[in-house]
Protein backbone atom coordinates (compact mmCIF):
# COMPACT_ATOMS: atom_id res chain seq x y z
CA UNK A 1 0.00 0.00 0.00
CA UNK A 2 2.89 2.37 0.94
CA UNK A 3 4.64 1.25 -2.54
CA UNK A 4 1.55 2.19 -4.22
CA UNK A 5 0.70 5.72 -2.87
CA UNK A 6 4.76 6.96 -3.16
CA UNK A 7 4.49 5.31 -7.05
CA UNK A 8 1.10 7.39 -7.28
CA UNK A 9 2.90 10.63 -5.53
CA UNK A 10 5.91 10.35 -7.59
CA UNK A 11 3.65 10.27 -10.94
CA UNK A 12 1.75 12.95 -9.75
CA UNK A 13 5.50 15.45 -9.02
CA UNK A 14 6.54 13.91 -12.09
CA UNK A 15 3.51 14.97 -14.04
CA UNK A 16 3.93 18.39 -12.54
CA UNK A 17 7.12 18.87 -13.55
CA UNK A 18 6.33 18.06 -16.88
CA UNK A 19 3.77 20.26 -17.38
CA UNK A 20 5.91 22.78 -15.98
CA UNK A 21 8.64 22.61 -18.12
CA UNK A 22 6.94 22.26 -21.22
CA UNK A 23 4.91 25.51 -19.80
CA UNK A 24 7.94 27.20 -19.88
CA UNK A 25 9.64 25.96 -23.05
CA UNK A 26 5.96 26.57 -25.04
CA UNK A 27 6.31 29.97 -23.32
CA UNK A 28 9.61 31.00 -24.48
CA UNK A 29 9.11 29.59 -27.80
CA UNK A 30 6.10 31.17 -28.23
CA UNK A 31 7.68 34.54 -27.45
CA UNK A 32 10.95 34.15 -29.93
CA UNK A 33 8.69 33.24 -32.94
CA UNK A 34 6.40 35.87 -32.43
CA UNK A 35 9.39 38.55 -31.93
CA UNK A 36 10.64 36.96 -34.94
CA UNK A 37 7.01 37.17 -36.92
CA UNK A 38 6.46 40.86 -35.70
CA UNK A 39 10.27 42.28 -37.22
CA UNK A 40 9.87 40.51 -40.35
CA UNK A 41 6.36 42.51 -40.32
CA UNK A 42 8.32 45.62 -39.81
CA UNK A 43 6.27 45.60 -36.12
CA UNK A 44 8.88 48.06 -34.16
CA UNK A 45 10.81 46.36 -31.64
CA UNK A 46 9.37 48.07 -28.25
CA UNK A 47 6.06 46.72 -29.36
CA UNK A 48 7.17 43.25 -30.56
CA UNK A 49 8.71 42.43 -26.85
CA UNK A 50 5.70 44.13 -25.08
CA UNK A 51 2.93 42.34 -26.91
CA UNK A 52 5.59 38.36 -26.99
CA UNK A 53 6.18 39.35 -23.51
CA UNK A 54 2.12 39.32 -22.50
CA UNK A 55 1.68 36.31 -24.67
CA UNK A 56 4.85 34.52 -23.06
CA UNK A 57 3.23 35.23 -19.32
CA UNK A 58 0.11 34.23 -20.31
CA UNK A 59 0.71 30.63 -21.77
CA UNK A 60 2.58 30.81 -18.02
CA UNK A 61 -0.36 31.64 -16.37
CA UNK A 62 -2.57 28.58 -18.04
CA UNK A 63 0.16 26.36 -17.13
CA UNK A 64 -0.32 27.22 -13.56
CA UNK A 65 -3.79 26.81 -13.65
CA UNK A 66 -3.66 23.53 -15.24
CA UNK A 67 -1.06 22.25 -12.77
CA UNK A 68 -3.49 23.24 -9.94
CA UNK A 69 -6.26 22.17 -11.38
CA UNK A 70 -4.26 18.14 -11.60
CA UNK A 71 -2.61 18.45 -7.66
CA UNK A 72 -6.82 18.70 -7.01
CA UNK A 73 -7.08 22.64 -6.08
CA UNK A 74 -10.65 23.87 -7.90
CA UNK A 75 -9.83 26.48 -10.60
CA UNK A 76 -13.04 28.41 -9.74
CA UNK A 77 -11.09 29.67 -6.19
CA UNK A 78 -7.80 30.04 -7.92
CA UNK A 79 -9.13 32.72 -10.91
CA UNK A 80 -11.18 34.45 -7.95
CA UNK A 81 -7.54 35.24 -5.99
CA UNK A 82 -5.89 35.97 -9.47
CA UNK A 83 -8.26 38.44 -10.42
CA UNK A 84 -8.19 39.84 -6.88
CA UNK A 85 -4.45 40.08 -6.61
CA UNK A 86 -4.75 41.65 -9.82
CA UNK A 87 -7.23 44.53 -9.06
CA UNK A 88 -4.88 45.34 -5.62
CA UNK A 89 -1.82 45.48 -8.27
CA UNK A 90 -3.35 46.94 -10.43
CA UNK A 91 -4.64 49.73 -8.28
CA UNK A 92 -1.13 50.33 -6.41
CA UNK A 93 0.57 50.36 -9.41
CA UNK A 94 -1.91 52.87 -11.52
CA UNK A 95 0.45 55.23 -12.37
CA UNK A 96 3.03 52.96 -13.69
CA UNK A 97 0.55 51.26 -16.44
CA UNK A 98 -0.68 54.51 -16.87
CA UNK A 99 2.87 55.57 -18.18
CA UNK A 100 3.73 51.89 -19.72
CA UNK A 101 0.59 52.38 -21.54
CA UNK A 102 1.36 55.92 -22.50
CA UNK A 103 4.63 54.73 -23.49
CA UNK A 104 3.36 53.02 -25.75
CA UNK A 105 1.37 54.88 -27.38
CA UNK A 106 4.25 57.41 -28.12
CA UNK A 107 6.21 54.77 -29.97
CA UNK A 108 2.89 53.91 -32.10
CA UNK A 109 2.13 57.38 -32.81
CA UNK A 110 5.51 58.37 -32.94
CA UNK A 111 5.25 62.39 -32.13
CA UNK A 112 8.87 62.43 -31.77
CA UNK A 113 12.30 60.86 -32.36
CA UNK A 114 15.64 60.68 -30.27
CA UNK A 115 17.30 64.18 -31.13
CA UNK A 116 14.68 65.81 -32.19
CA UNK A 117 13.25 69.04 -30.64
CA UNK A 118 10.08 69.43 -29.31
CA UNK A 119 7.93 71.87 -27.18
CA UNK A 120 5.96 69.78 -24.26
CA UNK A 121 3.83 71.85 -22.15
CA UNK A 122 6.27 74.61 -21.53
CA UNK A 123 9.45 73.11 -21.52
CA UNK A 124 11.26 73.31 -24.62
CA UNK A 125 14.46 70.58 -25.39
CA UNK A 126 16.12 67.78 -27.36
CA UNK A 127 14.81 64.22 -27.04
CA UNK A 128 17.58 62.67 -25.23
CA UNK A 129 15.96 58.70 -23.86
CA UNK A 130 12.31 57.54 -24.59
CA UNK A 131 11.16 54.33 -22.66
CA UNK A 132 7.95 52.79 -21.73
CA UNK A 133 7.57 54.68 -18.51
CA UNK A 134 9.82 58.26 -18.72
CA UNK A 135 11.20 60.57 -21.55
CA UNK A 136 13.94 62.69 -20.71
CA UNK A 137 14.79 66.31 -22.88
CA UNK A 138 17.60 68.31 -22.55
CA UNK A 139 16.90 72.06 -22.09
CA UNK A 140 19.15 74.54 -24.32
CA UNK A 141 20.97 75.31 -20.86
CA UNK A 142 21.87 71.66 -20.19
CA UNK A 143 19.18 71.15 -17.94
CA UNK A 144 17.42 67.60 -18.13
CA UNK A 145 13.63 66.96 -17.30
CA UNK A 146 12.46 63.67 -16.69
CA UNK A 147 9.17 63.62 -17.44
CA UNK A 148 6.14 60.31 -16.92
CA UNK A 149 4.74 59.30 -20.30
CA UNK A 150 1.38 59.87 -19.04
CA UNK A 151 2.04 63.32 -18.57
CA UNK A 152 3.76 63.50 -22.00
CA UNK A 153 0.44 62.25 -23.53
CA UNK A 154 -1.49 64.52 -21.65
CA UNK A 155 0.03 67.89 -22.81
CA UNK A 156 0.52 69.63 -26.46
CA UNK A 157 3.41 68.28 -28.38
CA UNK A 158 4.83 70.47 -30.55
CA UNK A 159 7.85 68.88 -32.49
CA UNK A 160 10.27 71.86 -33.76
CA UNK A 161 12.31 69.46 -35.76
CA UNK A 162 9.78 68.77 -38.16
CA UNK A 163 8.23 71.91 -38.45
CA UNK A 164 11.18 73.51 -39.34
CA UNK A 165 10.61 76.44 -42.04
CA UNK A 166 6.47 75.91 -41.25
CA UNK A 167 5.86 78.25 -37.87
CA UNK A 168 3.02 80.45 -38.98
CA UNK A 169 2.59 84.42 -37.54
CA UNK A 170 -0.43 86.10 -37.91
CA UNK A 171 -0.85 90.21 -36.54
CA UNK A 172 -3.53 92.11 -37.18
CA UNK A 173 -3.19 96.09 -37.23
CA UNK A 174 -5.35 98.94 -37.50
CA UNK A 175 -4.11 101.19 -39.74
CA UNK A 176 -5.27 104.91 -39.50
CA UNK A 177 -7.10 106.66 -42.68
CA UNK A 178 -4.63 109.53 -42.20
CA UNK A 179 -2.03 106.70 -43.38
CA UNK A 180 -1.24 105.17 -47.00
CA UNK A 181 -2.61 101.59 -47.12
CA UNK A 182 -0.26 100.89 -49.82
CA UNK A 183 3.29 102.23 -48.34
CA UNK A 184 2.01 100.47 -45.40
CA UNK A 185 1.89 96.88 -47.60
CA UNK A 186 5.76 98.42 -48.68
CA UNK A 187 6.86 98.77 -45.49
CA UNK A 188 5.68 95.89 -43.85
CA UNK A 189 7.00 93.35 -46.99
CA UNK A 190 10.03 95.33 -47.19
CA UNK A 191 10.63 94.66 -43.41
CA UNK A 192 9.86 90.88 -43.43
CA UNK A 193 11.77 90.37 -46.34
CA UNK A 194 14.83 91.64 -44.99
CA UNK A 195 14.50 89.68 -41.86
CA UNK A 196 17.10 87.24 -40.92
CA UNK A 197 14.24 84.39 -40.18
CA UNK A 198 11.72 85.17 -42.93
CA UNK A 199 10.97 81.71 -44.70
CA UNK A 200 11.64 82.96 -48.61
CA UNK A 201 9.80 79.38 -49.46
CA UNK A 202 6.22 80.15 -48.01
CA UNK A 203 4.41 83.15 -48.87
CA UNK A 204 3.67 86.61 -46.91
CA UNK A 205 -0.23 87.37 -47.10
CA UNK A 206 -1.85 90.82 -46.54
CA UNK A 207 -5.54 90.92 -46.86
CA UNK A 208 -7.55 94.31 -45.28
CA UNK A 209 -10.55 92.83 -43.69
CA UNK A 210 -12.66 95.19 -41.92
CA UNK A 211 -12.93 99.14 -41.86
CA UNK A 212 -13.69 100.76 -38.44
CA UNK A 213 -14.26 104.10 -36.75
CA UNK A 214 -10.42 104.34 -36.43
CA UNK A 215 -8.57 103.08 -39.86
CA UNK A 216 -8.45 99.71 -41.48
CA UNK A 217 -7.79 96.48 -40.09
CA UNK A 218 -4.97 95.15 -42.04
CA UNK A 219 -4.20 91.59 -41.25
CA UNK A 220 -0.49 89.96 -42.03
CA UNK A 221 0.70 86.47 -42.25
CA UNK A 222 4.12 85.14 -42.92
CA UNK A 223 6.34 81.96 -41.53
CA UNK A 224 9.77 82.23 -39.96
CA UNK A 225 12.54 79.64 -39.92
CA UNK A 226 12.71 78.81 -36.07
CA UNK A 227 10.08 78.90 -32.98
CA UNK A 228 12.43 80.88 -31.05
CA UNK A 229 12.13 83.79 -33.83
CA UNK A 230 8.21 84.16 -33.52
CA UNK A 231 8.38 86.73 -30.24
CA UNK A 232 11.35 88.49 -32.30
CA UNK A 233 9.35 88.79 -35.83
CA UNK A 234 6.00 90.41 -34.40
CA UNK A 235 8.40 92.82 -31.80
CA UNK A 236 10.13 93.82 -35.63
CA UNK A 237 6.87 94.10 -36.93
CA UNK A 238 4.51 96.20 -34.14
CA UNK A 239 7.60 98.11 -34.01
CA UNK A 240 7.80 99.70 -37.16
CA UNK A 241 4.52 99.92 -37.94
CA UNK A 242 4.32 102.00 -34.67
CA UNK A 243 7.15 104.35 -35.21
CA UNK A 244 5.33 105.06 -38.64
CA UNK A 245 1.68 105.38 -36.92
CA UNK A 246 3.42 107.88 -34.44
CA UNK A 247 5.73 109.77 -36.79
CA UNK A 248 4.21 109.51 -40.41
CA UNK A 249 5.49 108.05 -43.34
CA UNK A 250 7.07 111.75 -44.74
CA UNK A 251 8.63 112.30 -41.44
CA UNK A 252 10.54 109.27 -41.25
CA UNK A 253 11.97 109.45 -44.61
CA UNK A 254 12.95 113.40 -44.09
CA UNK A 255 14.45 112.26 -40.47
CA UNK A 256 16.56 109.23 -42.50
CA UNK A 257 17.21 111.70 -45.09
CA UNK A 258 18.78 114.54 -42.81
CA UNK A 259 20.93 112.07 -40.88
CA UNK A 260 22.62 110.61 -44.48
CA UNK A 261 22.91 114.22 -45.52
CA UNK A 262 25.14 115.17 -42.14
CA UNK A 263 26.98 112.13 -42.80
CA UNK A 264 28.15 113.18 -46.17
CA UNK A 265 28.91 116.53 -45.42
CA UNK A 266 31.99 117.43 -43.54
CA UNK A 267 30.13 120.69 -41.31
CA UNK A 268 29.03 118.59 -38.78
CA UNK A 269 31.28 118.27 -35.88
CA UNK A 270 31.96 114.88 -34.35
CA UNK A 271 31.19 115.72 -30.57
CA UNK A 272 29.45 114.39 -27.80
CA UNK A 273 26.86 115.70 -26.05
CA UNK A 274 28.92 117.71 -23.83
CA UNK A 275 30.72 119.36 -26.70
CA UNK A 276 33.58 117.19 -26.30
CA UNK A 277 35.25 116.00 -29.86
CA UNK A 278 34.86 111.90 -30.61
CA UNK A 279 38.01 110.23 -30.51
CA UNK A 280 38.73 107.01 -32.14
CA UNK A 281 39.85 104.80 -28.93
CA UNK A 282 42.01 102.66 -31.06
CA UNK A 283 44.44 105.44 -32.51
CA UNK A 284 42.65 108.95 -31.17
CA UNK A 285 42.20 110.56 -34.75
CA UNK A 286 39.15 112.74 -34.85
CA UNK A 287 38.69 112.00 -38.29
CA UNK A 288 35.15 109.80 -39.06
CA UNK A 289 33.42 108.80 -42.10
CA UNK A 290 29.86 107.45 -43.39
CA UNK A 291 27.60 105.99 -40.61
CA UNK A 292 26.08 103.00 -39.07
CA UNK A 293 22.85 101.75 -39.98
CA UNK A 294 20.90 99.17 -37.52
CA UNK A 295 19.77 96.29 -39.83
CA UNK A 296 16.56 96.05 -36.85
CA UNK A 297 15.40 99.42 -36.42
CA UNK A 298 17.01 101.35 -39.44
CA UNK A 299 18.00 103.68 -37.01
CA UNK A 300 21.21 105.99 -38.55
CA UNK A 301 24.26 106.53 -36.05
CA UNK A 302 26.79 109.45 -37.14
CA UNK A 303 30.86 108.99 -37.37
CA UNK A 304 30.92 105.62 -38.42
CA UNK A 305 34.86 104.19 -38.97
CA UNK A 306 37.95 105.73 -38.37
CA UNK A 307 39.41 107.11 -41.69
CA UNK A 308 42.83 106.55 -39.35
CA UNK A 309 42.73 102.89 -38.74
CA UNK A 310 39.45 102.01 -40.22
CA UNK A 311 38.16 101.34 -36.62
CA UNK A 312 34.09 101.18 -36.32
CA UNK A 313 32.24 103.70 -33.84
CA UNK A 314 30.24 101.49 -32.53
CA UNK A 315 29.96 97.53 -32.76
CA UNK A 316 26.65 97.29 -32.24
CA UNK A 317 23.22 99.30 -32.09
CA UNK A 318 22.79 101.19 -28.59
CA UNK A 319 19.01 100.52 -28.52
CA UNK A 320 18.65 96.84 -28.92
CA UNK A 321 21.83 95.67 -29.52
CA UNK A 322 21.23 94.35 -33.15
CA UNK A 323 24.17 94.44 -35.70
CA UNK A 324 25.57 97.26 -37.47
CA UNK A 325 25.94 98.19 -40.94
CA UNK A 326 28.52 100.49 -42.13
CA UNK A 327 27.01 102.75 -44.58
CA UNK A 328 30.30 104.61 -46.75
CA UNK A 329 29.67 108.74 -47.13
CA UNK A 330 30.90 110.78 -50.21
CA UNK A 331 32.95 113.10 -47.54
CA UNK A 332 34.89 112.70 -44.70
CA UNK A 333 33.30 113.40 -41.16
CA UNK A 334 35.67 115.40 -39.09
CA UNK A 335 35.42 115.11 -35.29
CA UNK A 336 35.96 118.32 -33.84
Amino acid sequence: MIANVDVAVVYRIVVVLVVAVATIIIGKLAEKLFKGGARKAGVPEVEASLVASLLKYLIYFVGIIEILAYVGFSSIPILFAITLIGIVVGISARSVLENVISGYILRMRKPFNIGERVKIGNKIGVIKDLDLIYTTIETDIHQHYTIPNAEITNSKIFNLTRSKYNFPIELKFTIPFRLSISKTKKLILETLKEYRGINPNLPITLSANDITATGVDLKVRFYVSEYEMIDEAKDLLIREISKVMKNGFESSTAKEKQVKDEANTETHAGKTETGNPIKCPMCDSKRWTGYLRCKKTSNYYLYGKCLNCDHLRLDKCPVDGSELEFIPSQKAVKGG
